[in-house]
């Protein structure tokens, strides 16, 4: 499973516009069962994240039509599932506020019988010249197991705003460590990745929010890649937990496709496999940025994630993956502008039944 920001996309509609959606969160989506309880309490209303759909038709947020489901792990999630919340969540981008489908997750979802990825799919359909255009988009949460010695970072955003939607515009984010008990551990320092960025940005007190960093819109083309590493006072890495950070405004988009289907995210049964073509166009216009033959965006490299968020360093999983450099990156072979890489079955299962593609592309 290749996955960037959560985002599909639907290209070619009727009036040949290219519709775009994404599923957010204003609080992390990882979540740790320590063998007798889960880090953090979901039951805690100020520890509660909510999912939220922004859509997007060309530059133009809009809304889906009334008819949309959520699903959790390909389950209809009904106002009888206590577990979540069905609600709505107002979004703003470029001066427009539109209502949008949320759902909020008020109970614990890690057990001693869950602990590995789970997925919550959103389907809806847009109207365009009074005919509904379908859609699906979807969004991982990653659980795990953790030690009675063990920790769990997260990142989470101030206000629950991880996307950039107006120009000059900063996102706020900071790190939070757990213990296995479920208690913060204030006592951590964290330092900062944008991107594939070698050198860190020390955390700092914000708003009065301690382990924070911020990233302005200038820093962020279509989607930028946080890394957040957690010490402690020996300067003893204890943990590293990832997000994403999306410039909604900015015309450049990447685009990602798998075995012919628009989508980022591919479920596969034994003896499948999932090839992926990425590549960047602008979010009106699918076609590779400066041509397929002068592409703008000619390099594009991927890390790879297991089950448990770490990175995967193997060489020769496959013929279709590169080996990665010494920090993880794989650089995609490319044609016509497009990277592409394939996924099997056997190399997902054996990677704790996931594997999460961080994607970025150079221009050069």
């Amino acid at each position: 499973m290749s996955q960037i920001s959560n985002r599909f996309y639907v290209s070619a509609l009727e009036d040949g516009t290219t519709l775009h959606g994404n599923l957010a969160s204003d609080k992390a989506l990882t979540q740790a069962w320590n063998g007798s309880t889960a880090v953090p309490n979901w039951t805690q209303a100020s520890e509660q994240p909510t999912i939220y759909l922004t859509l997007l038709s060309g530059a133009t947020l809009v809304a889906p039509a009334a008819d949309y489901k959520w699903y959790y792990n390909g389950s209809e999630i009904t106002s009888a599932d206590t577990r979540f919340q069905i609600t709505t969540k107002s979004v703003t981008y470029a001066g427009q506020t539109v209502v949008t489908p949320a759902l909020k997750i008020v109970a614990n979802l890690a057990s001693s019988s869950n602990v590995d990825v789970d997925t919550i799919t959103f389907k809806g359909n847009y109207v365009i010249n009074g005919a509904g255009i379908e859609f699906s988009c979807d969004v991982q949460i990653r659980i795990s197991a953790i030690t009675a010695t063990g920790k769990l970072g997260v990142i989470n955003f101030v206000n629950g705003v991880s996307d950039i939607t107006e120009t000059g515009q900063t996102i706020t984010m900071y790190g939070k460590l757990y213990n296995a008990d479920g208690q913060a551990d204030n006592t951590v320092n964290t330092k900062w990745y944008l991107n594939d960025s070698s050198i860190p940005t020390s955390g700092q007190t914000i708003g009065g929010q301690a382990n924070a960093y911020q990233v302005s819109e200038n820093q962020v083309v279509d989607h930028a890649t946080i890394r957040c590493e957690f010490y402690d006072a020996s300067n003893n890495l204890l943990y590293t937990a990832y997000a994403g950070v999306d410039d909604m405004r900015d015309p450049e988009f990447m685009y990602i496709q798998y075995n012919g289907n628009n989508g980022n995210a591919a479920s596969l049964r034994k003896g499948e496999f999932a090839s992926f073509q990425i590549w960047v166009g602008k979010r009106d216009d699918a076609g590779v940025l400066g041509g397929s033959s002068t592409p703008t965006y000619p390099i594009i490299k991927t890390m790879l994630l297991n089950g448990d968020g770490d990175v995967i360093m193997s060489t020769g999983l496959a013929t279709n993956i590169p080996d990665p450099d010494a920090n993880g990156w794989r650089s995609l072979p490319m044609s016509g502008g497009k990277g592409s890489i394939t996924l099997h079955y056997d190399t997902v299962n054996g990677n704790g039944k996931n594997i999460t593609g961080i994607v970025i592309a150079y221009t050069s």
